[in-house]
């Protein structure tokens, strides 16, 4: 029996048709960053052109070197001549300006005066001439050797219902009146211990920092902690762009919602006790938002909040890892805070608004809405907007994971409204949460890490330079 021939068909590739690149995400994406970097850079630039904020720094500087020497007088910590030498170093930063602005004056006769040194004669002028009702009181409390306790309580009405140099104005009348029982005051005592407790806390995290990663480094030599890459690491180009859609799409809703909020304000005329409220809306609107639009697909494709990392698989583990981190990055931090506030010495000091708004003094209702939007809704966005839309979008478009994880981390820094010097330590948080990602392969991580370190940066904010409103 005849075997047929075998013929073989020719064999043909058919192309899989390539989806096509979409750039307007990435146009919107980056335009809008510019947007934002250079309105928070030109306000940063003009910042010490207002007194007000020109003269915070010394002011912080003469709050803090008070507080604390008050609180080791209290506790019997030991001596404090080194707070009396940073009161000298406030004055003598201000000497040149206390002659000629009424807020340098004001500042320095505070330090001169809790130092117990001579006020010159022009600065005093400056404090009688100024339009603030309360500086030429300031003037005779400070310039006084004695003042009779008649006088005394004149003084308590006039400096009443004044900032942190009010106080120090009343604490100085009444102990030359012979009075000192207002000095326990400027620091009550469970402040005080507060601090101490919170400085040892800070001690013990520097410590373990420096041990983790000891431990994590012995660890990945010895090949116990493998990379799990991004989680959305093996994706195509056009993912890519989507991904950078929906970064854009966040941001833009980012800034939208507190757009809406802000003119609702403003056509209602709400009252300032209503601001925390009204912060509390814009966090829990745009958790809510945010965590939303991930149900609604990004041309034709959906990306889950699953694909991008964020689940419950492991969720204890991921957990530990973002405390972990947060200790471990402390260290990092605050060398980087040293190397950018020398490196940039002649720019502006960095400051943050919600800092600024604690050292003045916050209620509870206010510092609750502080901590929820800094320690929840804060680290949910900014975590699904930079590491878990932005960071995988630039890493498959560069090729370079390490690239990316570095540009998204400086991205993160400049949009905040801190200054330039604070960049480094900003971008170091950045950083660390795009290498947990890839470490992890999960999100949670990077977005426990987060909360944790602007929940610690709030509690010192608030125990060491705050108000104590709230205590």
């Amino acid at each position: 029996m005849n075997t047929p021939p075998q013929i073989s068909a020719p064999e043909f590739d058919i192309p899989v048709p390539k989806e096509p690149r979409r750039y307007a995400g990435w146009y919107t994406l980056f335009a809008v960053f510019a947007i934002m970097v250079g309105g928070e850079l030109a306000q940063y630039l003009q910042r010490d052109t207002d007194p007000n904020n020109k003269y915070l720094e010394p002011l912080n500087q003469l709050q803090v070197a008070v507080q604390m020497r008050e609180s080791f007088r209290q506790l019997g910590a030991g001596p404090s001549s080194g707070f009396d030498t940073s009161l000298d170093q406030v004055a003598d930063g201000l000497e040149k300006d206390a002659a000629k602005n009424p807020v340098a004056a004001r500042i320095y006769a505070a330090a001169r005066g809790e130092s117990g040194d001579l006020i010159p004669p022009d600065v005093l002028g400056q404090l009688k001439q100024s339009k603030e009702p309360r500086d030429p009181y300031f003037a005779e409390v400070f310039s006084s050797k004695k003042i009779d306790p008649n006088r005394v309580h004149e003084l308590d009405t006039k400096l009443a219902g004044g900032g942190f140099i009010s106080k120090l104005a009343r604490t100085q009348a009444h102990e030359k009146a012979g009075d000192p029982s207002l000095r326990d005051k400027l620091v009550p005592k469970n402040a005080a211990l507060i601090k101490f407790v919170v400085f040892g806390i800070i001690g013990l995290a520097l410590l373990l920092g420096i041990g983790l990663w000891i431990a994590f480094l012995i660890a990945k030599a010895q090949g116990f902690l493998p990379r799990k890459g991004l989680p959305l690491e093996r994706i195509s180009l056009a993912d890519a762009d989507r991904l950078a859609m929906r970064c854009a799409q966040i941001l833009l809703i980012f800034l939208g919602v507190q757009l809406v909020v802000a003119l609702l304000v403003q056509l209602f005329k709400m009252p300032p006790e209503a601001k925390p409220i009204a912060n509390l809306v814009i966090y829990a609107a745009l958790i809510t938002i945010v965590l939303s639009l991930f149900k609604v697909p990004v041309w034709e494709k959906l990306i889950s909040l699953r694909d991008i990392g964020l689940s419950k698989v492991n969720l204890g583990k991921h957990i530990a890892w973002g405390v972990g981190a947060a200790l471990a990055n402390l260290p990092i931090i605050l060398i980087l805070a040293v190397v950018g506030q020398w490196i940039f010495a002649g720019l502006p000091k960095p400051q943050h608004p919600t800092t600024v708004q604690i050292q003045t003094g916050v209620g509870l209702p206010e510092l609750l809405v502080i901590l929820f939007a800094a320690s929840v809704g804060a680290p949910i966005i900014e975590e699904i907007m930079f590491r878990g839309t932005l960071l995988p979008a630039l890493a498959k478009s560069w090729g370079r994971p390490v690239l990316a994880i570095l540009a998204q981390g400086l991205i993160f820094a400049a949009i905040h409204p801190t200054g330039i010097p604070a960049w480094l330590p900003l971008a170091a948080i950045g950083g660390m949460s795009g290498f947990l990602s890839r470490q992890t392969g999960s999100l949670v991580p990077s977005m426990v890490m987060h909360s944790v370190h602007n929940f610690g940066t709030l509690l010192f904010a608030t125990t060491v330079f705050g108000g104590f409103i709230w205590l």
